[in-house]
């Protein structure tokens, strides 16, 4: 299955999950899986969130960030990625002048 991001509208979010600024998502979700391209602008941040019923792996397409993984903070630069999984929380910041490009899957996690 081919998904085109350049045909899907992306929604701006400002405070996404309680973050600062704007972020801009498209995505495509099947009800199992959501497959996103993100753009956390300047001076913006996805908030601290908890993933539940699901986890999350993103890479860095371009830009420059720091994700705050249970308390420790890394780097991020283009080619690092990165895995939430359930249970676990983080956060992400953009520390750049550009806008922070990350491609992330949020698989559900199967009910028992």
């Amino acid at each position: 299955m081919k998904i085109d991001f350049s045909a899907i509208e992306a929604s701006e979010t400002v405070g996404f999950k309680g973050g600062e600024g704007s972020v801009s998502i498209q995505a495509s979700d099947d009800g199992k899986v959501r497959i996103m391209r993100m753009c956390v602008h300047p001076n913006s941040s996805i908030g601290l969130h908890r993933h539940m019923g699901n986890a999350e792996v993103a890479f860095v397409v371009s830009g420059a960030g720091r994700e705050t993984y249970e308390g420790e903070e890394r780097e991020l630069v283009p080619g690092n990625a990165i895995y939430c999984p359930e249970g676990h929380e983080h956060t992400i910041v953009n520390t750049g002048s550009e806008d922070l490009i990350l491609f992330s899957v949020v698989p559900v996690a199967p009910q028992a």
